[in-house]
């Protein structure tokens, strides 16, 4: 009776960490994200070397919200952008750990996409300083603009903060669009 006891406990063991490995996604997910942000370069730079002329406003604003259309078609699409295809992990439902919608890939990225659009629209009303006076007249937008921006920081620390201390790692974009990052 006790080696049943033990022969279970064993296998419970091995599902666990055969749970916690399957979930284990942190390091993947980094580089994953370096490769993805490697790949937007190439697609800006080579744009940039054959539509020399073509950079305007309109395609600084494209390029700046490049990384989101990626990341939503992709995510929506497969699960996965070309960096989490290489490094073999894949974005799925938390339910069933079946494939994402594209209304889940669009909520993953949402608050990034807020805060963005409204750095974006702000810096279009970015007031010209040329003397100590008017920078001291403009002194509220440059607040706000450094609280967005600390916002945004305060963003990114706590989605790493929440994969820590979860089981199966996921981050508050995870949460709010119904997700959990899997080895594949």
């Amino acid at each position: 009776m006790e080696s049943t006891v033990s022969v279970k406990s064993v296998e419970e063991s091995y599902k666990e960490f055969e749970a916690h490995l399957r979930y284990s996604t942190f390091w993947k997910r980094f580089f994953a994200g370096i490769i993805d942000a490697f790949f937007i370069y190439i697609l800006s730079y080579v744009f940039e070397l054959f539509f020399p002329d073509a950079i305007n406003s309109y395609v600084v604003i494209f390029f700046t919200f490049l990384p989101f259309i990626y990341s939503i078609g992709m995510h929506g699409h497969s699960g996965q952008t070309l960096g989490k295809k290489f490094m073999e992990v894949q974005v799925t439902n938390s339910k069933d750990e079946k494939s994402i919608t594209y209304l889940q890939a669009f909520l993953r990225d949402l608050i990034p996409i807020i805060g963005l659009t409204t750095m974006v629209v702000m810096s279009l009303y970015t007031p010209e300083i040329n003397t100590v006076e008017d920078m001291e007249q403009h002194k509220d937008f440059y607040r706000i603009m450094a609280i967005l921006g600390a916002t945004n920081m305060i963003w990114y620390i706590s989605e790493f903060v929440t994969m820590l201390f979860n089981k199966k790692r996921r981050a508050v974009h995870d949460y709010i669009a119904s997700t959990v990052v899997v080895r594949t």
